[in-house]
Order: C-alpha cells, then structure tokens, then sequence
C-alpha cells in the first residue's frame, strides 16, 4: 500500500481541478486579498506557514459564505503560541479587506454625486486628517479650505461625514494603517474613479476567547470595541449585557469566532439575539482527535495532511514504513492469552479509562526489575481490576518479560552509533510509574546516548533532528507524525502488541480518513460542496476498493498469529480510537461540550425551573440550573453549570469543593516537603557509579566549565552519609536529575523544598491558597493542569508575597506543583456524586431557596 495514492491527495487532486473552474472566482479573490495583507503586513519569513495557514481557512470560509452556508465551523488540528494571533490578525485584516472589495466592485463610477456630504482622507498629514468635500470643477473634487484638487478618473477613497467627522484618534489611525492596502486593493481591482465607502454597516464582529490578546498589529487589531471602523472586537471576558444592545443596532453582517484550547466561547447567545448573516467558527486544536469525528455536528473537520500549507503527515497508505515490529518466541501464546483477557475484559463494570487493556502497559515492561516489581507494580497502578483478572495479567507479565523484545532495539540502536535518540512514551496518569521505569533502564543501556523525552505535543511543533521512538500507537498519535527533514521516525513494537492493536489500524485510519473528507453522516454538506457530484462518486469508490484491499491483507495477517481461529474472529471490528486513551485536558472538555451540542436538540428539560436530580444513592437535591459544577469526565474535570448535567454524570457542587479544599490545613503544601523518590539521590548515584563508572565524566560534560572538583564529588556527593542535602547549584541538581532520572516535577520539588526549609507563616500562606481557588473557581479553571491562563493567574498571586523572591524560589515551578496538588485533592478530597436522573421540578421555593 506504501506505493498507491493516498485518499488525501486523490481528494487534493480533485480540489485544485475544480479551483480552476467552478470554484474560480472564490479562489481569486482570497488570493487578490492575501498578496496585499503580506506586502502589507505579514512580511517575516517566520509567519508564512501560518499565513498560508490562514489562507487556506479563508478559502473554505469564502466558499461557504457563497454556497450559502450560514454557520461554517472549521476544525483546525493546528495550534502553537503564535496561531492564535496570526490567524486573528488575519481574518480582522481579511474580513476589512473583503467589505471594501465588496463595496468596490458593487460601485458605479458617479455614485459619489448621491452624496452630498462626504471627506477626504490625507493619510499624509499630521494626524490622518479628514477634509470636508467643498465643490467639483470638470472633472476634479475640491476638498478643504486649503483647496486640494483631486481627478476623478482615478481611484480616490471617500467616506461619508456621518460616520468620520468625529473620529478618534485610534480610529484615524487604523483608517491611516489601511489606506495604502485599501489603494492597491482598488488597483486590483481595476477601479479608477472615486468611491464613498461606508466604514459602519454591514461589519464583521471578531469574537476571540482570551483576555487581553497579545497581536503583532496592535495599532489596527487590539481595539476591543464595538464602535470602531470596519470591524468589531469581543472577548469572551466582555459584558454580554452591556455590548449587546451596541451590537443590535449594528446588527453585523458576518461573525467570525476564533477560540483555542482551553478558551470556549458560547457563541449561541451572539448568535441568537444578532442572527448574522454568517457565522465562521474556527476551533483551533493541539491535533487531530479521532474521538471528535463522531461527535463534531457540522462544518469542517480537517485532517493534518490535508492542510497543504503545513508539513506532509503520515497515514495509512504509508504508516507500514514506521513499524519496526519485533518478533518475540512465544507470540503465539502471548496473543492466545491476550484474546482471552480481551473477552474477559469487556464484560468488566466500571470505567475504562480507570483500568485500560493492559496491552500497551505490558509493551513497556523490561528486565531493569524483577517480576515481583512489575507484579506489585500492576496492582498499585491498577487497583480497580478485580484480583481475578490481575491474575491473568501476572502470568501474561511472566513471559513478557521473559522475551524482553526491548533488547533487540536498544542493540540495534547501539549498533548505528547514534548519539542522541529522541523517545515519546504514552501519555496518561495510569503510565506515570512505567514509564519512569523505562526511563531509567534506557539510561543504563543507552548510557553514551543523549535520550530526550518529548511530549506528545512536540510532534507537530518540536524542533529536532535524529532518530525518534514513538512507543504510543493512539490512533490520534498515528495521525499525528509528519514527515520533517532530518528525523527517522520509527514505531517499535512487540509482535504481540502489533497483533491486539495494530493489524486493522491502517483500515481505522482509512474509515476515519474517508469520513471526514466525504463527510459522515453527522458532518455539513459544506464538504460535499467542495467536489462534484461525479468527483464524490468516484472518491467512494476508491475508498470502497482500498478498504477491501486493507481488510484482506489484514486478515491474512491475522492468520498468522492467530493460526487455530475461526474466520469470523479475523473480522474487522469498526472502532475508531483506544478505549482507554487518556485525552488531553481540553479534548476532555471539547467531546463533553459536543455531546451536549448534540443532545440540545432532545432535551426537554426547563432550564427555568429548579432541577430536581436523583443520585445513585437514591438521594435527591434541587439544584438551580446556572449554579457552578465540576464535571469528571474521562479522568478530567470540566468545569461547566448545572444546566448542562445529564444522567451518567459524576459531579461536585464548585462551593462544596471549594469549602473542603478551605477546611484542609496542609492542602497545597506539598511544595514545601522533600519528595521521597529523590531521598536517595547519594545512594543511587553511588549504585551508578559502581555499576557503571565514569559518572564525574558525564557529569562533567553535562555541566562544562565550573564543574566540583573529583576529590568533593567521590567524598561528598558520592557518600550517601553526608550532610548535604542537594548540591549548591541548580544547574548541578540539573544535571543529576538527568543521569538519575528523576522526573522534572520530583527535581523541582526537592530544590523548593530545600530553599523553603524557613517555612511562610501560616496566616499568609492561607491567604494566597483562597485567594488562588477562588480566583480558578471564578474563571473556570479548577482541576486544570495545562491550561497556560490558569498558570498565568497562579503566577501573578505568588509572585505578590515576597517571601518566594526573598528565598530565590521560580514561582512558575511553584505554581506547577499547586495546579498539580489540586488535581489530586479534587481525585481525593472532594465528594462526586454521579446523576442518575434530571427532571424540572415545580417547586419554585426550592430555587429561591438554593
């Protein structure tokens, strides 16, 4: 399959066809508007892939506009730092740009005489100056007491007096910024006669979903008003109440709504009170998340390989080059044994992602400790599945780790004589613990290599070059790998694992690749609009043909590792992602918004009333619909209203959780106490050096110049009975935690503990904890470890107490370490209840009441 085309560029293929003829005009004018907002404004060579980024979504947003099509949703699988502000920016300037086009080309070459009261605009005197219309001569317009002349056989911009004569200084220095690319725009155009242009009606609103928006064009694109020229700007902290009665007597034409992880927008309220014309949302996401195509109810959904202007991806026509799959002696009854827990497995109650398949966490096991270890190790990390079951596990661990398939690798990574190897490990609270136990096995086999761990997020935006080990098979991993120049991505896999998971992937990716192009069933029609009727036709067909194609070679496959089964049990079963894949925090909350997006239209609840829900303790509350709640959903909590419970919901009122967080002392002190991973730290390198020498050499390197001498390192840091509790440099803590392996999180917490050792008095770190939870309660950030808004918020009230400056403390570190506490508080301290049922009930008291 590697050397066919993949469905991605058959479907390309049919796109740029049909640029060149029926979707011509629409192509042309994104391109017209796109080459003046780089000659002038998007010039550095560190923006193009963005910019051609942003193009491509005003491609699909112009389409839809014409098809009239009017909610778009584009779901972009492409975020960084700087996406949100290029394509803000971008779609301001475009959205400016496009009105005054539409004005142009609407234009007759004397509709400037219907105007009795107009202006010039001279961008070349001192505070872009507006000059009142006085009178025509011939073929000339007299402007000002001054007397400037102007012809009227070529392109003059005017603006009605109404709307400028009071204009503030900002606003004439947007129209300042604009008047230039407005002049080439017309140029474009082919306009050569004055035009009077209406700088209020009919414009766009930019609705953007964080606070304070950073911009590269501050002086045209961070004016959040809604009386400005051309464009309004909202963010989601803005009054609704106060803007929406602004907004009504405008009444904009277009809504353009830009949100990005962890900053949701309710945009149904805009929506429903403005009723635009159109509404382009555009959800911008760290990647491409399978469990969203089943739930994502209209508009767009693009794949990774799909945008042209960003790197070319993997996928199932070519995801065979990146296995490396090891072959073990006793896959046959490693597999045999796996089927059956399989069975066993699905029968279990409870939740998944709470006690996974335990194919990928048996991947990792290793011959760095010994079976009791990975026996006790089970049970510790999975304590929810029943002992019966644990059981079968223990004797599948047994002759995994006799195979230790990972030998083969590593040998044949020594072999190539690499000096740094990049390493993804799954993701997940549940492979904290192996994967640290990877971690340290890997750094005494490897241990002239330099191995970098990087998330999973650096596949799409990390900068590296070398060999990289990707030991995660998700599904949304596997749609995630592009190809970048310089790195040799390889997927390394036991036979057995390849066997539970992998032989019907490339037919998942292929289903999942074919629904989003063609559009599913729960997909818009805007997709469809995009190919001819004939075009659609013949890409199903393709896809009908590869599917079998995938589906035979699969199930050929399946025969040898599973010699004695059925037919039947060779089967493709349609599944689109790991059932126990642990998501990112806000893909968590982007599938529970979507579902309940979906659920909207079945919901018969009265959200005016009171809601009357029964727990599965058989207890009853009332609860007001808009009171504050926490969600856990899929190990992540989402912080949302009542309103939006469903039954199957496990949920804690936010002032409950609150009150229990305020009532415990020692909450969010974990910074202050020395972590006991790292209380050996003398003994173990000790251990390394014994076992494996020349440690003050690796050291030595890792550090450079400045360096203990070796007499202080053997007397000192190599004697477990010293009395030094860390070394005196954090670059040379740095370094240890790197040869050791101790954890990032474990680093930092030994160097704050040992830097705080004078505690903060009681009363004033009591003030910072109820300041910090009610500020992450407020804004909807309780239980969010990633979220940069919630650090930004965490940072800003440590830093105001001057005992972290006066010790030396980082508060970001700090600040780390308390968002983390209070993921585990929230898992232990806090009472969840789960919904079993929800009615609207008529006892208005109860809602005064509560």
């Amino acid at each position: 399959m590697g050397n066919r085309s993949s469905l991605i560029d058959i479907y390309q293929g049919f796109l740029s066809e049909n640029v060149k003829e029926f979707l011509k005009n629409e192509s042309e004018i994104v391109d017209i508007i796109h080459k003046i907002l780089c000659e002038s404004f998007f010039k550095g060579k560190e923006e193009d892939k963005l910019i051609k980024l942003a193009k491509e979504l005003a491609y699909h947003y112009r389409h839809g506009k014409v098809h009239q099509n009017n909610f778009i949703s584009l779901v972009v699988p492409y975020y960084n730092e700087s996406t949100e502000v290029i394509i803000r920016d971008y779609f301001i300037l475009f959205s400016v740009l496009e009105n005054i086009y539409k004005q142009m080309v609407n234009a007759k070459e004397l509709d400037w005489k219907q105007h009795e009261r107009f202006m010039l605009f001279d961008p070349f005197m001192g505070d872009n100056t507006f000059l009142h219309y006085s009178r025509s001569e011939d073929n000339q317009l007299v402007f000002g007491q001054d007397e400037i002349f102007v012809e009227t056989d070529q392109f003059i911009p005017l603006f009605l007096e109404r709307e400028v004569s009071g204009a503030s200084k900002t606003e004439r220095a947007t129209l300042g910024w604009l008047f230039f690319p407005i002049v080439k725009l017309a140029r474009e155009a082919g306009i050569d006669f004055p035009i009077v242009f209406d700088l209020i009606s009919n414009k766009t609103l930019i609705l953007t979903s964080k606070k304070n928006p950073i911009t590269r064009h501050s002086q045209i694109c961070c004016n959040d008003s809604v009386e400005g020229f051309l464009y309004d700007v909202v963010n989601n902290s803005s009054s609704f109440q106060s803007l929406i009665h602004i907004l009504d007597k405008t009444k904009p034409s277009s809504i353009i709504q830009i949100e990005w992880p962890y900053h949701r927008f309710d945009e149904s309220r805009y929506e429903r009170v403005l009723e635009p014309k159109y509404y382009l949302e555009i959800k911008l996401k760290k990647r491409f998340n399978p469990n969203l195509v089943k739930e994502f109810g209209s508009g767009l959904m693009l794949l990774p390989g799909e945008l042209t202007s960003l790197d070319r991806f993997y996928d199932y026509s070519n995801i065979d080059e990146l296995l490396y799959v090891v072959k073990t002696k006793e896959f046959l009854e490693i597999v045999s044994k796996l089927d059956y827990l399989k069975e066993t497995w699905e029968n279990l109650k409870g939740d998944s992602y709470d006690r996974p398949f335990p194919v990928k966490w048996l991947t990792l096991l290793n011959t760095g400790k010994t079976l009791n270890y990975w026996e006790r190790s089970y049970e510790n990390t999975f304590p929810s599945v029943p002992a019966t079951v644990q059981r079968e596990v223990k004797a599948i661990i047994s002759i995994v780790l006799k195979e230790n398939w990972l030998d083969e690798l590593i040998l044949k990574f020594i072999e190539e004589d690499h000096k740094v190897l990049y390493v993804l490990l799954p993701r997940g609270r549940k492979y904290k613990s192996i994967n640290r136990d990877l971690q340290e096995y890997l750094s005494q086999c490897l241990e002239h290599v330099q191995i970098i761990y990087i998330e999973h997020y650096d596949l799409l935006y990390g900068s590296f070059s070398g060999t990289l080990w990707i030991l995660d098979t998700s599904l949304s991993i596997l749609f995630s790998i592009p190809k970048k120049e310089g790195t040799k991505v390889i997927i390394p896999i036991p036979d057995f694992h390849f066997a539970l998971r992998l032989l019907y992937k490339k037919v998942q990716m292929l289903k999942m690749t074919n629904d989003v192009l063609l559009g599913n069933e729960t997909n818009s029609s805007l997709r469809r609009t995009l190919l001819t009727n004939e075009q659609n036709s013949s890409l199903n067909g393709i896809y009908n043909n590869i599917l079998q194609l995938l589906l035979k070679e699969a199930r050929e496959k399946s025969k040898f590792y599973r010699p004695e089964a059925a037919t039947a049990t060779t089967e493709y079963v349609e599944v689109y992602e790991d059932e126990d894949e642990e998501v990112y925090e806000e893909e968590a909350e982007q599938e529970f918004y979507a579902t309940r997006r979906a659920a909207v239209s079945v919901n018969e609840i009265d959200f005016s009333k009171p809601l009357q829900i029964t727990l599965n303790d058989g207890t009853q509350e009332f609860i007001n619909p808009l009171e504050r709640i926490l969600i856990n959903h899929r190990c992540n909590f989402i912080n949302a209203y009542a309103r939006e419970l469903k039954p199957g919901d496990v949920f804690a009122k936010c002032k409950n959780v609150l009150s229990s967080l305020e009532e415990t002392d020692d909450f969010l002190k974990s910074w202050t106490k020395f972590p006991y991973a790292v209380n050996e730290w003398k003994k173990k390198l000790k251990d390394l050096e014994n076992s494996l020498g020349n440690v003050y050499e690796r050291l030595s390197r890792l550090i450079g110049p400045g360096f203990i001498q070796p007499q202080y390192f053997e007397s000192i840091w190599l004697n477990p009975n010293s009395s030094i509790k860390l070394p005196l440099k954090r670059q040379h803590w740095d370094a240890l935690c790197i040869i050791l392996n101790i954890d990032n999180k474990d680093c930092n917490r030994a160097w704050i503990a040992v830097k705080s050792e004078q505690k903060i008095e009681d009363s004033r770190w009591r003030a910072i904890k109820n300041s910090l939870l009610n500020v992450l309660a407020e804004n909807g950030y309780l239980g969010q470890l990633y979220n940069m808004e919630a650090m930004k918020e965490t940072v800003l009230i440590l830093d105001r107490e001057p005992y972290f400056k006066e010790k030396g403390i980082e508060t970001r570190d700090v600040a780390e370490i308390l968002l983390d506490d209070l993921i585990h508080a929230l898992s232990n301290t806090a009472e969840f209840k789960k919904v079993e049922e929800i009615i609207s009930s008529n006892i208005t008291e109860e809602l005064n009441a509560i």
